[in-house]
């Protein structure tokens, strides 16, 4: 008996440590895409998905980056620069598989190049791009409904 418990003990302790392991990781890795940046939470659905993707979008500098909420990445999935981005206003949306991340989402289409993606945001995230949409220095073309 004393052995089973041995064997016992040690795969309790390993599974404790595997769990340990992957928050400390997910902490890192929030902390390295977050890096003094305005972040929040974000869905993304590319043309042709049906649902959204959960993810992290920063306001980083000239681009928007998205970032998938899961993962060891701390490279942005997606970019979209600035000037080539323009979105129409938000309208609210209602989807299921936002419920966890977002209490009252919104609905955001947005077009970059030939591209036509929607992104899911909260109300004050919404704001916040708008306003950095909006906020480009003078001669950039501002591309906002």
């Amino acid at each position: 008996m004393p052995a089973a418990l041995t064997v016992l003990e040690a795969v309790l302790a390993a599974v404790v440590l595997g769990l340990l392991l992957a928050l400390l990781l997910t902490y890192a890795r929030r902390q390295a895409i977050t890096r003094g940046r305005a972040v929040f939470l974000c869905g993304l659905r590319e043309k042709g998905d049906e649902k959204f993707q959960h993810g992290l979008a920063s306001l980083d500098g000239g681009a928007l980056a998205w970032f998938r909420l899961n993962g060891v990445s701390v490279r942005s999935t997606r970019r979209w620069d600035r000037p080539r981005l323009e979105f129409s206003g938000a309208s609210p949306i209602s989807a299921p598989e936002l419920a966890s991340i977002l209490s009252h989402p919104l609905l955001v289409r947005c077009q970059y190049e030939n591209e036509t993606f929607d992104l899911a945001l909260g109300d004050a995230s919404y704001t916040a791009l708008r306003s950095w949409v909006e906020s480009m220095p003078p001669g950039h073309n501002v591309n906002v409904a």
